[in-house]
């Protein structure tokens, strides 16, 4: 009989689904891997600090008040750091457009890791930095939302950091406006899209200004509305496979083009 004929297979096909499905790891193994989760309700009138190496994983927006317009929302002064926003949002926006406070900040650390949730309304939204560029900092922003920073969404300063699959947005305007500001030797700027950075009258607006570092490397980024779309100044190294729209000034300048740029 021919469903007789097919048994062998459909059992071959069930055990091999039920192999894969029970090595899949469960829905709910992102929030187990969490060694420390923060929770801040309300409106914080000053900063979080996270002082020990492990993953933090946020469990409420984190939402500044009107009074926070300096500092850092969230202060990272530990190395082995990872944070995972979890979707949710650090709020910056209540204290206006002079605000002078960073969402995300670090200095001189190794191994820091920020991903999966939205920096909003700061002056500069994930500000990751070393001594210089060529000081070891294995920085790591992915897929952040940086969107209404003043001056800058994303800033990364240390060797061997890489930005990737994040989305800046509606930047400005504050003096020079950045999407991506990058002092990074080999470094990697990976598939983001950079939208709308406005400058101040009489200044200047970068999609992604790399101004300290060698042997950088930017590819397949997406890059609107903005003065110049990606600038070598102080910086060297190679882009490829980057698309602009809508560019004011010169979209490439600086650096070594290496192909299907636009």
């Amino acid at each position: 009989m021919p469903w007789i004929a097919r048994t062998p297979v459909l059992l071959f096909l069930l055990a091999l689904g039920l192999a894969i499905l029970a090595g899949a790891p469960p829905a709910v193994a992102q929030d187990q891997a969490c060694d420390h989760l923060i929770s801040l309700p309300g409106a914080q009138t000053a900063g979080y600090t996270i002082s020990a190496p492990g993953l933090y994983c946020l469990d409420t927006d984190v939402i500044m008040a009107a009074s926070f317009t300096a500092g850092n929302a969230i202060e990272i002064a530990a190395n082995y750091v990872t944070l995972d926003l979890r979707g949710h949002k650090v709020h910056g926006a209540n204290a206006g457009v002079g605000t002078r406070a960073n969402g995300i900040h670090a200095f001189n650390r190794r191994n820091v890791t920020i991903k999966n949730g939205t920096v909003w309304g700061f002056s500069t939204g994930v500000a990751l930095d070393a001594s210089t560029p060529t000081t070891l900092a294995g920085y790591v922003v992915e897929r952040v939302r940086a969107e209404l920073n003043r001056t800058t969404g994303i800033s990364v300063q240390g060797a061997n950091s890489i930005v990737r699959q994040n989305v800046v947005t509606n930047t400005g305007a504050i003096d020079h406006t950045y999407g991506i500001q990058f002092r990074s030797a080999d470094g990697r700027i990976l598939d983001n899209d950079i939208l709308t950075v406005t400058p101040e009258n009489g200044h200047y607006s970068f999609g992604i200004a790399l101004l300290g570092g060698d042997s950088v490397l930017v590819v397949g980024n997406r890059i609107t509305t903005v003065g110049f779309a990606v600038v070598f100044n102080g910086s060297a190294g190679k882009y490829r496979n980057n698309l602009t729209t809508n560019i004011a000034g010169i979209p490439f300048a600086g650096g070594y083009d290496a192909g299907d740029n636009n």
